[in-house]
């Protein structure tokens, strides 16, 4: 008796199996309780104490894909970035991927100095510092804002809301860099299929001008070209040339946002969001007026609708951007390393090409606008004897010492740090004397060893991953088929 009850499970079980949907196993407490575990497993390194709680729901018509309040991770499994992959276990990756960057959220995101920064935007001043007024534009700009900001209300609630879009693009390279240079494995590679599926969708400067003739703005496809930068270290131009007005307001923060993706700390983060408001401010400004008028016009429509949703609509269809993380005040977790810049082995061939077409683009600029003047005064100085210096020395400098003369005269200099200099340094008392002068004809001795590429290597899948998979779907069909055999028995 007990094997015909053995067969009638099984079979029932593989009946259960079979029938269960992928909004059946996403949803199921099951995945949500393997995340749980999955997110302790990898904490450990940091004795995280706080267990995070996980809840995956299946709403396909809600645009949002995640987000976190620093206790629970939401993820919407019906979103299209997961529902439009082949395969259940794809879409897995996918979700994986949705999880590991909320987790980052979780873990690194400083929730207590963001709450400190837009406190400050509050009460109308600057968070941990002004930002670095280098031009009289800038300075132009710094009033503007706070003259807007100080005009209306709905100007303050539009202008906060904008800072902390900026800051979430910012906040979003920040954590992923992070992470994928701390968990290499399951998460992290669910964490690189996400980030690849959201490379292939990000639109290029071409697309998202073309965007713009639809009823798109300027400050919108700005922000666009940030978020790939920072994502990524990598732009798609399109048809465009790099003289583009979108791609030169970008390049023209480049050093900022590497800062704020490569360095830890949260305040320097909030400095360059408070740099990027001033020199965008005149699209900023130009971007919520147009939102405002577009916002009244739909309401004489009869359309009862406010300008901060509008806005939050607007910004929040950035193609691979997350809902903004906001949560309980806590600070991120520490690392046992004490360096306070994160590497990036992942973007920096994007980056270092990016920095290579940023300079490239400076210097075409620069030869467009040159008139020759350049050239005609420097000649003219070369003339005149005024060069580098009013003695006419070129080698000379201000402390009155020539470039082949050291600072000290000292013996206990070392030769090396002597230019020009043959000399050699006095030995002690307790050395035994020098090594012999050996002439040599090069400065290495190469023994024949080479450096290659492989352009065509991929990723090793994740094996585990269908494992797992089977695993859990084995549960969720044995639960189901207890379940009936028990309500039939009863």
């Amino acid at each position: 008796m007990a094997r015909v009850n053995h067969k009638i499970v099984k079979r029932l079980m593989n009946e259960k199996r079979s029938k269960i949907t992928d909004k059946q196993f996403f949803t199921s407490r099951i995945l949500a309780g393997h995340f749980e575990d999955m997110a302790v497993a990898q904490t450990k390194r940091y004795h995280y104490n706080r267990r995070v709680r996980v809840n995956i729901y299946w709403k396909p018509k809600v645009p949002d894909g995640a987000d976190t309040n620093n206790q629970v991770i939401r993820i919407n499994a019906g979103n299209p970035v997961v529902t439009k992959v082949r395969g259940r276990e794809n879409r897995y990756q996918i979700v994986c991927g949705l999880f590991a960057h909320e987790l980052g959220h979780v873990l690194y995101t400083d929730f207590l100095c963001i709450q400190s920064y837009f406190n400050a935007l509050k009460d109308e001043r600057w968070y941990p510092a002004a930002p670095d007024l280098s031009t009289a534009k800038d300075k132009l700009n710094e009033r503007a804002v706070w003259d807007y900001v100080h005009a209306d209300e709905i100007n303050k609630k539009l202008f906060l809301k904008v800072a902390h879009d900026i800051w979430n693009v910012l906040e979003d390279g920040y954590i992923e860099h992070r992470f994928l240079n701390q968990f290499p494995g399951t998460l992290g590679y669910g964490l690189e299929i996400l980030r690849e599926r959201e490379w292939k969708m990000m639109p290029t400067v071409t697309q998202i001008k073309e965007q713009e003739e639809e009823g798109g703005h300027i400050f919108h496809s700005i922000l666009q070209v940030m978020l790939s930068y920072a994502l990524f270290g990598e732009i798609k131009y399109g048809d465009e040339p790099l003289t583009d007005e979108r791609i030169q307001a970008v390049f023209g923060l480049i050093a900022q946002i590497d800062q704020a993706v490569m360095v830890k700390s949260a305040k320097s983060r909030c400095d360059v969001v408070n740099t990027i408001l001033v020199r965008l401010w005149d699209y900023i400004e130009d971007y919520l007026e147009e939102l405002k008028k577009h916002c009244d016009e739909m309401t004489a429509a009869g359309q009862n609708i406010s300008a901060e949703e509008l806005l939050e609509a607007g910004l929040g269809s950035l193609i691979g951007t997350s809902t903004s993380a906001t949560g309980c005040v806590s600070r991120p977790v520490t690392d046992e390393e004490d360096s306070e810049e994160i590497s990036s082995e992942q973007t920096a061939g994007n980056r270092a090409k990016t920095h290579a077409d940023a300079k490239e683009a400076e210097g075409d600029s620069e030869s467009g606008e040159a008139d020759g003047t350049g050239e005609d005064e420097s000649e003219s100085d070369e003339a005149d004897g005024t060069g580098e210096n009013e003695s006419g020395d070129e080698n000379e400098d201000p402390s009155g010492k020539t470039s082949g003369e050291s600072e000290s005269d000292d013996d206990s200099v070392i030769p090396s740090q002597k230019i020009g200099n043959a000399g050699k340094q006095k030995t002690t008392e307790n050395e035994q004397g020098r090594i012999p002068l050996a002439q040599t004809s090069s400065v290495s001795n190469p023994v024949g060893g080479t450096v290659s590429r492989d352009e065509d290597y991929e990723r090793e899948c994740d094996e585990r991953a269908a494992a797992d998979i089977e695993r859990m779907l084995d549960k969720m069909a044995e639960r189901s088929a207890c379940e009936q055999l028990e309500n039939e028995r009863l």
